[in-house]
């Protein structure tokens, strides 16, 4: 292998290459769910608020959590079983699971 083909190429735990392309790709998907996460969390804590309001808020944004993080996503439903909607707020659910995925991502 060339240096001009390994400076553009790295290997993981398993041995399979990951081009710079790649790479770069996952990191973008990743920066942008944490850019929504954070959003969703930031509205979680300000229009969750509302008693009542707030559980619906927590159902919905746990079926968004599904659809960006998989059975993953399902961790963000334990808000909606905090009946007075004042506790879950101060836990930003959403942004821990895209830190998460974005280590996961980066380690690979």
């Amino acid at each position: 292998m060339s240096v001009s083909k390994f400076s553009t190429r790295f290997t993981d735990k398993s041995g399979r290459g990951r081009s710079a392309q790649q790479r770069h790709k996952n990191k973008g998907g990743a920066n942008t769910k944490l850019i929504v996460a954070i959003i969703l969390d930031l509205l979680d804590f300000t229009f969750g608020r509302i008693i009542g309001f707030g559980t619906v808020t927590d159902i919905l944004i746990t079926f968004v959590a599904v659809f960006m993080f998989g059975w993953k996503g399902l961790i963000q439903l334990w808000e909606a079983v905090e009946p007075t909607d004042q506790i879950d707020g101060f836990v930003p659910t959403l942004t821990l699971l895209a830190l998460w995925e974005r280590r996961q991502n980066s380690s690979q």
